[in-house]
């Protein structure tokens, strides 16, 4: 064995020796964290002279043992046990197959034995501490002299670099040694996941700990109050000095900037989680992680008007809403998707990871209490009153658990099985326990002790289990689609309702009971389904003959006057069942209204479905795990059908189990195999709004009014008055495809395209209600349509301008209709669209070589030609100040004769050809640009930044041309949702965004896990 000389006095010939077993991933970690600790660049503040107590000099280089770059032909006994006793720090790289490795072992042993336990650093990699870390490494103790001059000694445990990606640290992972033997691809994009967790951050602990130093102070290198230091010292010293002053400051400076700089990054990456939050439907989330973006951001920031846009859309789109979006995430992190809702809807109780149950705010995603058991949780009921909880655990237990001081009891004892499902009758006096399929429990909750337990075969298990609210007796559905009722007091079975079917027939029955003792079930006669109706207790039967039955439940009322039943794949069957006669036939016309999901062209068919507390809504599952629903259906005729409003938020990752309503029938919750519970509103966060028939047709320039076409009905909105006032009705010719409007500021002129005279536009005084003129027709050549592109008039009324297919745009007196002059360049080809300037002194024409011209009004001549497309120009005194555009996807701003600067990325496809800049508006004030999309979503666009703060989406995939309209404060925005309905809402300021934020977190802050997957920390 190698002697070790005096410690004190001690050169270690290497800084450290890495202990690690030859497998994937443990080599390829162990050899790159070779490379980068020998790699490492100290600190230069870190560096000191050397002495006889302290290494690190001023040329300090890393070098670290390892067996593979270091063994020569030696025996490799020798050569370990040497570089051992000549290394300062031994790195273990812990896995959980590291226990298995002797090498790994005797190494280890032999480091205590020579240097002690101090210098020890593990590298997990794998497993928990307890799994990973092998026996050598644990329990460890270190004896020092106290006080008394005494020798003491006391237990250390080593603080671990933890490289485990999140992959690997949940409890579904199957570990390295399958993917390895497997040869998963996986194996690698796991490594690389570590390697990169070991760059960021866990390298600098690893050094800082061979080093003796604070992991903080080597990370992030705190220069700025070092830096402070300096110059405050420096301003006392004598004159001789300024230089080194100034150097210091300009330093300080740059450092300051460089962490101004840091903190913009950082927030511009955190603000993109939280868009990707709320882009999966977790809107609470998203708003908590934007608004701990925003914490360090300042006005001094390069991008600071970039970052508030973000900001504004993302508040936007979390917080203003329509019915039926996803509100927030449950990641209980557990295989059961059973859960509870508590009676006041406030609350939620499910299954979390490990051995937990995990208590949900409902009204923000917040976990309120954790509750341990002593094994996983694989089942959970509520009692109606939700006083009381029952927790069936993996070891067979049945826990009741106090909701009101959270004190659990093991009162039932225990069992051969867990229980794998249970539920607490309605009038709070049974727990029902169903152990794998097999075994029902029937337990007295108030005297806690079972009252029987019936035990089936594999082969005929439990499939279903109901009861009758007015008795309690409940009734079993059985493999062999028997249904059979039994007394709740005796256990004895009563009468069986249906009989077993023939196997062959690979028929699966289901059933329900309604509110006032009603036995619903599907059945087979002749290979034809239908649905049975028993009264329970008048005996009185009804029938639904010649029903495709597709989903896995019968939903019915409360009063069992509406039955509702998946049919045709994609349709539910709703069928009125009130005033029946015995054996009268219920699928008849007259009784039947059928809800359609409208997305059989995407073969999205139903899985399953559920009514809420109040009737009024069916919350629908269909097969690609997303959730849409029905609303207003509880006072639906025959003669109108709900339309179906899809959450594509709601998606899950696997298959929905379980779907439900919380009692006041406000939210839906679903939970799925995903390891996630989501929860939906079903109410819209909209606020105030209008719905107006008809579409908008133009804007007055002030964006005070809009024009309203309906049918033949034109009528205009004021976005003051928030009145509609009917204008008149539309002589036919004018209804065209290609028609366009225009309107004056104080709506008394109107002017259309009209192709009955050329290429010309007639303007109609709504005082009078006449017609007043027809403008000059543009010249229309053979082959060309003869339609007006676009027309507007001046902001004082006085002019009225007119784009046609001679590429020409036509200047009218729009009092008279005598045309003026007209402006045209030959060389740019085939105008599309014109934009006004604000003071109407200029106006640029767009062409279809995505070029523009801008001409001068008063000299009526050609000043600049821009390589893009215009949409505003902002003028003052007869001088342009900015110009604003797109070329492609690009955005850009210039000047009068000065280069194009390109500023931002147009995230918004808009539309293409002529109808490119028509679907456009620039708000009153130039803020903002609202532009309707080929989906028709309506989209605000910050101008000044090109970063959409809102979208508004359309009520279905219909092609139409939509004219969103920006009132001209800014309050309101107006857009067809769909070809003939105009909706009119409310517009937020980022102040007013805020403090809805506030209102609707309701306290919640993001907690400590969360905020480390952000890379944050409290």
């Amino acid at each position: 064995m190698v002697e070790v000389e005096n410690k004190t006095k001690r050169k270690y010939k290497y800084d450290a020796f890495i202990s690690y077993r030859h497998i994937e991933p443990d080599l390829t970690i162990a050899k790159i964290l070779h490379e980068m600790i020998e790699k490492f660049n100290i600190p230069k503040h870190l560096r000191t002279v050397s002495n006889d107590e302290n290494s690190i000099n001023d040329k300090h280089i890393f070098r670290v043992f390892r067996d593979r770059e270091e063994l020569s032909t030696k025996d490799l006994s020798t050569m370990i046990e040497e570089a051992i006793a000549n290394s300062k720090n031994l790195i273990v790289i812990c896995s959980k197959r590291t226990s298995l490795s002797p090498w790994c072992r005797k190494e280890v042993q032999l480091f205590k034995k020579i240097h002690g336990v101090n210098n020890i650093i593990p590298v997990l990699i794998e497993g928990e501490p307890d799994d990973s870390f092998i026996d050598e490494l644990k329990n460890l103790k270190v004896t020092f002299i106290n006080s008394e001059n005494v020798e003491e000694e006391k237990n250390i445990e080593l603080l671990a670099a933890d490289i485990r990606s999140d992959e690997v640290k949940s409890p579904s992972f199957k570990g390295y040694e399958i993917l390895e033997y497997s040869k998963d691809p996986k194996l690698n994009e796991l490594t690389k996941k570590s390697l990169d967790i070991l760059k960021k951050s866990e390298i600098y602990r690893i050094v800082a700990s061979m080093l003796n130093v604070n992991y903080g102070d080597l990370k992030l290198r705190h220069q700025e109050r070092y830096l402070k230091r300096i110059i405050y010292t420096s301003i006392a010293a004598s004159i001789a000095m300024l230089i080194f002053v100034i150097s210091v400051t300009t330093l300080y400076l740059k450092s300051v900037a460089s962490e101004r700089k840091a903190n913009e990054q950082s927030s511009l990456m955190t603000l993109n989680m939280a868009n990707e939050a709320n882009l999966q439907g977790d809107r609470i989330l998203g708003v908590l992680i934007a608004q701990e973006a925003m914490k360090n951001v300042s006005p001094k920031m390069e991008k600071y008007n970039k970052l508030k846009a973000q900001y504004e859309n993302i508040l936007n789109n979390s917080l203003i809403t329509l019915p039926f979006s996803n509100q927030f995430i449950l990641a209980t992190e557990s295989e059961t998707e059973a859960f509870g809702i508590s009676s006041d809807s406030k609350w939620l109780i499910s299954s979390g990871s490990f051995n937990n149950a995990i208590i949900w705010n409902l009204e923000n995603g917040e976990i309120q209490k954790t509750l341990t058991f002593e094994a996983p949780v694989v089942s959970i009921a509520l009692s109606p009153d939700s006083k009381k909880s029952y927790v069936g655990t993996a070891n067979n237990k049945i826990f009741e658990v106090n909701m009101e001081n959270y004190e659990i009891k093991n009162i039932f004892g225990d069992a051969n099985l867990p229980a794998v499902a249970m539920r607490v009758s309605k009038n709070n006096k049974y727990l029902i326990a169903l152990r794998n399929f097999l075994i029902l429990d029937i337990f007295d909750i108030q005297s806690q002790k079972k009252l029987y337990s019936f035990t089936f075969p594999i082969d005929n298990m439990i499939t279903g289990f109901t009861e009758n609210p007015q008795t309690n007796n409940f009734f079993i559905l059985r493999k062999d689609n028997s249904i059979t009722e039994y007394d709740i007091n005796t256990g004895e079975a009563l009468i069986v309702h249906a009989l077993a079917t023939n196997s062959e027939k690979n028929f699966l029955r289901k059933m329900t009971v309604s509110d006032n003792g009603i036995l619903f079930y599907s059945d087979i006669q002749d290979n034809t389904e239908s649905i049975v109706m028993k009264n329970l207790q008048s005996g009185q039967i009804n029938h639904a003959t010649n029903v495709r039955i597709f989903s896995s439940n019968i939903v019915v009322n409360k009063d069992a006057s509406l039955l509702y039943v998946n049919s045709l794949n994609n349709f539910i069957t709703r069928f009125d069942l009130s005033n029946l006669k015995p054996d009268e036939e219920i699928n008849v016309p007259e009784r039947a209204t059928y809800l359609d999901t409208k997305r059989i062209q995407y073969n999205e068919s139903i899985e399953t479905f559920a009514l809420s507390p109040d009737e009024n809504t069916l919350a629908v599952v269909l097969k690609n795990m997303t959730v849409g629903a029905f609303s207003g259906i509880k006072n639906m005729t025959t003669n109108y059908s709900s339309e179906f409003i899809l959450n594509e938020k709601s998606t899950h990752k696997a298959p929905i189990e379980i779907i439900r309503f919380t009692p006041d029938s406000k939210k839906i919750i679903t939970s799925a195999d995903d390891y996630t519970i989501r929860v939906m509103d079903t109410e819209s966060t909209i606020g105030d709004s209008q719905l107006l028939d008809g579409k908008i047709v133009a804007s007055s320039r002030d964006k005070n009014s809009i024009l309203i076409l309906s049918g033949e009905k034109i009528s205009k909105y004021n976005f003051d008055t928030n009145k509609e006032e009917f204008i008149a009705l539309l002589d036919p010719k004018f209804l065209k495809i290609f028609q366009e409007f225009a309107i004056t500021n104080n709506v008394s002129l109107v002017a259309l395209s009209d192709s009955t005279n050329g290429a010309s536009a007639s303007v109609f005084d709504v005082k009078q209600d006449k017609k007043i003129y027809t403008t000059k027709s543009h010249i229309v050549k053979e082959g060309i349509l003869p339609y007006i592109l676009e027309l507007q008039f001046s902001n004082d009324g006085n002019f009225l301008y007119t784009l046609g297919p001679d590429n020409q745009l036509f200047v009218h007196n729009a009092k008279t209709g005598e045309f003026l002059f007209s402006l045209e360049d030959k060389e740019n080809g085939e105008a599309t669209s014109f934009i006004m300037s604000n003071d109407d002194n200029f106006v640029a024409i767009n062409y279809i070589t995505k070029k523009s011209t801008i001409f001068s009004l008063k000299e009526r001549k050609i000043i600049q030609k821009i390589d893009g497309e215009v949409m505003a120009i902002n003028s003052e005194n007869n001088n342009i100040r900015a110009i604003y555009g797109q070329v492609d996807s690009k955005l850009f701003i210039t000047k009068p004769n000065s280069e194009v600067l390109y500023y931002a990325d147009n995230k918004i496809k808009t539309n293409v050809g002529s109808l490119k800049f028509n679907t456009i508006n620039i708000s009153f004030d130039g803020k903002y640009y609202v532009s309707s999309n080929p989906k028709n979503n309506t989209v605000i666009t910050d101008l000044i930044t090109g970063e959409p703060i809102r979208t508004l989406y359309s009520s279905n995939n219909d092609f139409f041309i939509s004219l969103p309209v920006i009132s001209k404060d800014n309050k309101k925005v107006a857009y067809n949702e769909s070809k003939d309905k105009i909706v009119i809402i409310n517009m937020y300021s980022t102040d007013e965004l805020s403090q809805i934020a506030n209102k609707t977190l309701k306290n919640r802050r993001l907690s400590e896990v969360e905020l480390n997957s952000i890379g944050r920390r409290k």
